[in-house]
């Protein structure tokens, strides 16, 4: 906030441009219809949508941070992360962990606001095996100890609660997801399995991807049909990513709300369309 106030109008004016140029950028680019996809699959079942997600990304592990990073670095989603996981304390979870891009922004260590543990789960046993690499990697961890903290676990959201003695209810002080609603065959039931995990004062982290919402309106109804226009290609693309679901519908509907205990704010980048989100539960 101090180096902001530094800043003259123009440098201000000149920064926002160049972000809004950034963003717009990556965003025509890495959207458009001309790049190739992989085809779908056969029927429109949850099932099979279910089992050609985990192959395509298990197809796509050992290359996936390359096919991001530019897009990740042109958006800013390295600073968001950082971020939105500076407030991960406590016992952790992290659902769809991917290839462990959020390993780097764990503070790791046995003070109040530190991360004492983390399980990080996904449905891609070669996504897991990517994150393992990172474990080895002392790029990601600074030491020995911090490696012994983490634990990789293949499963997938509707399966968790059928581990008490992994996952056991509302023992969690810090539940994860970034990127990952988008992909889930029922967003609702992962969030509420989120909720079940979170502890009385625990709190619940989200980045995601969605339809832009709250924003100036004509630049929304445009973002709003480009993301429905290439939404059918980058499901297939993406193993089932369906970029423009109603996040703030489906916190509400998931039980990330205010009847539940959570205070949550909302912070939105992107012409609206990524979302960071900060769930605080009261003790009710």
């Amino acid at each position: 906030m101090n180096a902001l106030r530094t800043l003259t109008p123009l440098q201000i004016a000149s920064y926002s441009t160049l972000y809004c140029a950034a963003s717009a950028s990556a965003f025509l680019f890495f959207n458009d219809d001309s790049l190739p996809s992989t085809p779908t699959t056969p029927c429109g079942c949850t099932t099979h949508q279910s089992q050609h997600a985990v192959a395509s990304f298990n197809d796509i592990a050992f290359d996936y941070d390359m096919k991001v990073y530019f897009e990740e670095l042109a958006l800013g989603l390295p600073l968001l992360r950082r971020h939105l996981l500076s407030n991960a304390k406590g016992n952790t979870v992290e659902f769809a962990c991917g290839t462990g891009g959020n390993l780097r922004y764990y503070s790791f260590g046995d003070e109040p606001n530190s991360v004492r543990s983390v399980i990080m789960t996904d449905s891609s046993e070669n996504m897991l095996k990517s994150t393992a690499c990172k474990i080895n990697d002392s790029s990601h961890l600074n030491s020995r100890e911090d490696k012994s903290r983490i634990r990789l676990i293949s499963t997938n959201v509707v399966k968790i609660l059928e581990n008490p003695s992994i996952f056991p209810v509302a023992k969690f002080d810090t539940v994860v997801d970034t990127f990952g609603v988008c992909s889930y065959d029922d967003p609702k039931l992962a969030l509420q399995t989120m909720v079940k995990l979170c502890a009385p004062e625990g709190q619940i982290l989200l980045l995601e991807h969605g339809k832009s919402t709250n924003f100036v309106q004509i630049v929304m109804e445009k973002v709003n049909t480009m993301l429905q226009n290439g939404l059918e290609r980058h499901i297939a693309g993406w193993g089932g990513c369906v970029w423009n679901r109603d996040i703030e519908a489906l916190l509400e509907e998931g039980g990330v709300n205010h009847e539940n205990g959570f205070d949550v704010s909302i912070s939105k980048w992107h012409f609206g369309t990524t979302y960071k989100i900060v769930a605080k539960r009261r003790r009710l």
